[in-house]
Formats: C-alpha cells, structure tokens, sequence
C-alpha cells in the first residue's frame, strides 16, 4: 500500500473514532432521555424492556444496555414483516404511539455509531491486507 493510502486510511480510522464517540456521547445524554420516554410508554409487564428498565440503573453501561434494547424494538418495530412484529412485541407494545422526534433521537445516534464502528473496521482490515 502507498504511503497517501496508509495516511488515508489513519484518517479514516482516527476521524471514525472522534465522530463514534461524539454519536456515543450524544446516545447517552441527550438521547436518554428520549430512551426514558419510550421506555415509559412501550413497556409492558412481560416485555424485556421492562426487565431491561429494572435491571440496569442509569449509569454508563446501563445507559447504553437500555438505549439498545429501544433502538432494537425502534427497528423491528418499523419493519413491515410479521417476524419483526413479533420481536417488536417481545421487547415492548409495538401498537404504542410514538412522536418521530423520539425515535428520532433514539435511532440516529445508534446509527451513526454502529455504522461507524463497522465503516472502522472494514477500513481496518482493508489496510491490514495491504
């Protein structure tokens, strides 16, 4: 690989980090709160987002647990087919109404973080090959 590449794909790697942990950030502090709010509404008494509520507190790691758990039902959710319904409803009450600012909140964050984290990596293994 030439030198220009390798830099590249350095600043590839290094701005993918920064960016991931402005997105990380912004998932478990201001986006919490909307993570909170569909926690309240969508939950049910067998769902795991209940559970998931009840377990883990608001700290760091039981913020990002819990902002996966509603991201997950936020997806499945959206989906149109009958296996992601039931999923959906495994997690929460997928009839519950939802403002799109809340999901919005919810859902672009862990987006941007996910994708980047794999955007990283491919860029990684990419350079490691050459």
């Amino acid at each position: 690989m030439s030198e220009e590449l390798r830099l590249l794909s350095a600043y590839l790697v290094a701005g993918g980090i920064l960016m991931g942990f402005i997105a990380l950030v912004v998932l478990v502090t201001i986006g919490f709160r909307y993570v909170r709010r569909i926690e309240e509404r969508v939950s049910t008494s067998t769902g795991s987002i209940a559970g998931v509520s009840q377990i883990y507190s608001d700290g760091l790691i039981g913020r990002l647990v819990r902002s996966s758990h509603v991201f997950a039902y936020l997806v499945f959710r959206n989906c149109s087919s009958s296996f992601c319904y039931r999923r959906a409803s495994m997690l929460g009450d997928p009839e519950a109404p939802l403002p799109k600012s809340w999901q919005a909140w919810c859902l672009i964050p862990a987006l941007l973080l996910y994708g980047i984290i794999a955007g990283v990596l491919v860029v990684g293994a990419v350079a490691k090959l050459y």
